[in-house]
């Protein structure tokens, strides 16, 4: 769909993409692989500096922002008298003290999605192409990191207590041999299943710990 403003203060036109518009999977796999550095991707937080480096010591974060985002708050890029954007030449100033790079592939994200639109509508008219908005903002990024982390606990409790059961019915079947060997004799034998037993049961959980670490870093 092409769109085209009519307004006299704004003259420009563009073509709407799927893609223009990100989801929190979306947003996730791209800082994966920016932290891997695999992609040049840029997240734009259009937030206040103060909501940006607010402290939040949860969920592996230390400040209230996703992870390598840079800090542009939109009324840098507004008119102090107009509230409306600034001129091509004044944004291109401005963004040339930064350290932005227009020809990487920008995602904005804000609180509600208003100042990422502004954003994305400045480097529009700036012919920036690839750059994208993630309406759902710090908001939504924080609630799926939240679920994806009570997911993993859940999945981790769950492969915990399949082990942790099938060990106690297999060390029961060996505690009452043991039982019924020492009535007979020595139950040295006993002891010593029981023994590798417990070395192959901590074998498998480290195994199963690493598969968990695997399928986390693979989503």
């Amino acid at each position: 769909t092409t769109r085209e403003n009519q307004g006299s203060s704004l003259n420009y036109s563009y073509e709407k993409r799927d893609s223009e518009l990100k989801t929190f999977e979306e947003i996730q796999m791209a800082a994966y692989l920016r932290e891997q550095g695999q992609s040049r991707t840029q997240f734009v937080d259009t937030r206040t500096e103060e909501e940006f480096n607010c402290p939040f010591d949860e969920l592996g974060l230390e400040t209230a922002h996703i992870p390598g985002a840079l800090n542009i708050p939109i009324k840098q890029l507004l008119d102090a008298e107009t509230g409306t954007l600034k001129s091509n030449r004044d944004l291109k100033d401005y963004f040339n003290t930064l350290n932005f790079h227009p020809k990487d592939p920008i995602i904005t994200y804000s609180t509600k999605g208003l100042s990422s639109a502004l954003m994305k509508l400045a480097l529009t008219k700036l012919r920036v192409r690839d750059s994208s908005v993630y309406l759902d903002g710090w908001p939504g990024y924080l609630a799926g990191i939240t679920e994806r982390s009570l997911q993993e606990e859940q999945f981790k409790s769950s492969e915990r207590g399949e082990m942790e059961e099938e060990l106690r019915e297999e060390f029961e079947r060996i505690m009452t041999k043991m039982d019924e060997s020492t009535r007979s004799g020595p139950g040295g034998y006993w002891h010593e299943k029981v023994y590798r037993l417990y070395i192959q049961h901590e074998q498998q959980r480290a195994k199963e710990l690493e598969e968990i670490d695997r399928r986390r870093d693979g989503q």
